[in-house]
């Protein structure tokens, strides 16, 4: 509005980008043919796409670290993987329920993830999924927050591999709100009405509903 000029030699518009993978064999990756979203299903294991998908809420760099966790599990030997059928057939499976659970969407956001379920997913895999009987016998504060409180990430470093006490209760401990008994008291009263209905639906044939925890 000053009457300001300037020489501009290049507008970049930042209207997204498309994948590809030049130096492999299949250039245009879809990361729903990978295992678990990081790992092909034939050839080279020691590659591995740690943050090719997005969280639908949550952090990326969150999930793209639980991602490397895994893949320097399975590098470094301390994890394997299936043999090649059972990949294969385990990625097919998952891109056929990421499409039925996103029938408008899929053909063009194959890269998101439900956050909570697939971090899980992935801990399981690392092996540092929190124990809750432990936290219940031995951190029974850290037990309710776990339990009632919101996902919070740090809660893989718990226990198991990778672990760093401390973490956990530091991040809790910076929450901008604290759990009351009656908030706990409510989502008890949900969870155990909502977990056997979930757990119900699931065994009906709705996978999509199998309970995380």
């Amino acid at each position: 509005d000053d009457g300001t000029t300037r020489e501009i030699d290049v507008v970049l518009c930042c209207t997204g980008f498309k994948g590809s993978f030049p130096f492999l064999e299949n250039p245009d990756q879809d990361a729903r043919d990978l295992y678990k979203y990081v790992f092909m299903t034939h050839g080279d294991h020691t590659i591995g796409f740690c943050g090719i998908v997005r969280p639908n809420v949550g952090s990326l760099p969150v999930l793209g670290e639980m991602q490397a966790r895994w893949f320097a599990k399975v590098f470094t030997g301390a994890a394997k993987l299936p043999p090649a059928d059972v990949l294969r057939a385990t990625a097919a499976e998952d891109k056929c329920m990421h499409i039925q659970s996103r029938p408008l969407v899929s053909h063009r956001l194959g890269h998101i993830v439900d956050f909570s379920k697939y971090m899980t997913d992935l801990a399981c895999r690392v092996g540092c999924k929190p124990s809750m009987w432990r936290l219940f016998l031995f951190k029974p504060r850290s037990w309710l927050q776990v339990m009632f409180g919101p996902f919070v990430p740090s809660q893989f470093r718990i226990h198991g591999w990778g672990a760093k006490p401390g973490v956990f209760e530091k991040t809790v401990s910076e929450y901008p709100c604290r759990l009351f008994i009656n908030d706990i008291i409510t989502l008890s009263l949900m969870y155990m009405t909502m977990k056997p209905t979930c757990y119900f639906l699931s065994l009906c044939g709705l996978n999509s509903f199998k309970p995380v925890f």
